[in-house]
């Protein structure tokens, strides 16, 4: 016998954490740490930011420690292979949506896509080729002609607790080890 009655079901579904989602944006490559730098307070709103990310890579270090919190799993998880693979498949039309959080009325940071993310970032830095040939130098003023698709979504919290919580629960035995799970339910014990 069922240990809940589907209306029951119906109504946990309906108040999960995924349907929290208060703000969605549509972005591409060249674009994504503009328009996410507004969200996390680096960039206020009708600023024209555009940074030649191979001469400043010091503003992406800065931004990506910024925006990881301290419960994420660590940066190291893709190969260079993987974010190349990542990137070409991006400008081949993959779409992509990278989850930030906020508590109340705080500045965002990554709960999902800092792996890619990270390949995102490293390849705007020009640390790695697509396509055994092009750079993000060689690409700068064709990269619109491909049609990347990157979602910003943003979920906002009561607590932390609750944002790692839900960290914890779309990654726990899908995509993340047990240390890596293990990492984020030991920071919710310090938090209490």
């Amino acid at each position: 016998m069922c240990k809940m009655t589907t209306v029951e079901l119906v109504k946990k579904c309906r108040n999960s954490a995924y349907l929290r989602a208060g703000l969605y944006y549509d972005t591409e490559l060249d674009t994504f740490i503009d328009v996410a730098s507004i969200f996390m307070g680096y960039l206020d709103i009708g600023i024209s930011f555009k940074v030649d990310y191979t001469e400043d890579k010091d503003f992406l270090d800065t931004w990506l420690d910024k925006a990881t919190p301290s419960f994420q799993r660590a940066n190291d998880k893709w190969s260079e292979e993987m974010q190349i693979s990542f990137i070409q498949n991006l400008l081949k039309g993959y779409a992509t949506t990278i989850l930030f959080f906020r508590v109340g009325e705080s500045d965002i940071q990554l709960i999902d896509g800092l792996q890619r993310t990270t390949a995102i970032f490293r390849f705007l830095k020009g640390e790695f080729k697509i396509f055994d040939d092009f750079d993000i130098v060689a690409l700068k003023k064709d990269i619109k002609k491909f049609r990347q698709r990157i979602g910003i979504e943003i979920y906002t919290f009561n607590n932390m607790k609750e944002a790692v919580e839900f960290y914890i629960e779309m990654n726990e035995n899908i995509t993340h080890s047990k240390e890596d799970i293990l990492k984020a339910k030991n920071f919710i014990q310090h938090l209490e």
